[in-house]
């Protein structure tokens, strides 16, 4: 991300939590553990959000545990609005959440090529071994919920390369061959019955032929005609992620 694209980034962090109904000190991002960070990916730097627990949350049911949340096509800046209530219900539990912008691994462009996807895809891995080495991290407990492209992105290259033990994948579906598959992390596949763009037919015939791979999936459907759901809908897909990872991070 640019100079401009990280201005885009920590402006909409701003407008998100300004709007909030909360004392004006919550309402800074610091003091709801929020931090713009970077990592490398190959010679890219990757820049992104890093919600860290406050307080008593440090010692939460699931400290220790940590999260990356992977953006849809739109970009990071498009759908922080999504991801800090729910990143924030996660690290008052403890979790440890990274929101990267992994565009940043391609620049000048956010159009989807292979070579494009290959430095995305990269740039999501390589996120989630720097969260796994964060202080206060176990690198044995990270996990990560995509939305859309970044669903598709992220669970692809897990099943094939590893680096979460569990995946919640939201309005997506992957591509990967089965013969590519070596590891099995459980899955959560989150989808909504009336989805335009990535269908409920086409989630489900997915998860099947995980199932048939020897992956752990479950799936939850949303009763939506949106592929972009609303916040309670996003409530409700954080709810449920949660509860899995609980299970699944421990």
């Amino acid at each position: 991300m640019g100079p401009d694209r990280r201005q885009l980034l920590i402006g909409s962090l701003a407008a998100t939590t300004g709007s909030w109904p909360r004392p004006a000190r919550a309402q800074d991002p610091a003091a709801l553990g929020i931090s713009l960070v970077t990592y490398p990916s190959g010679s890219f730097p990757i820049n992104g959000l890093l919600f860290s627990p406050v307080g008593e949350a440090r010692r939460g049911p699931m400290a220790g545990a940590a999260v990356a949340l992977l953006h849809g096509g739109g970009g990071a800046q498009d759908d922080v609005h999504i991801f800090t209530e729910g990143a924030l219900s996660l690290t008052a539990q403890g979790y440890h959440c990274l929101m990267p912008n992994y565009f940043d691994a391609t620049p000048s462009q956010r159009r989807s090529t292979a070579v494009a996807a290959r430095r995305w895809r990269k740039a999501i891995l390589d996120g989630l071994g720097w969260l796994g080495g964060r202080p206060g991290v176990d690198p044995d407990r990270v996990g990560a919920l995509g939305f859309s492209r970044g669903g598709s992105l992220g669970l692809d290259g897990v099943l094939e390369e590893g680096g979460a033990r569990a995946f919640v994948g939201v309005a997506s579906g992957g591509s990967l061959d089965v013969a590519d598959i070596r590891h099995r992390p459980p899955v959560l596949c989150v989808y909504a019955d009336g989805d335009p763009l990535v269908s409920a037919r086409r989630v489900r015939e997915r998860a099947e032929t995980l199932s048939a791979a020897g992956v752990p999936v479950e799936t939850y459907e949303l009763t939506s005609p949106r592929h972009r759901f609303d916040p309670g809908e996003w409530r409700t897909i954080f709810d449920v992620a949660g509860r899995f990872f609980d299970r699944t991070l421990t």
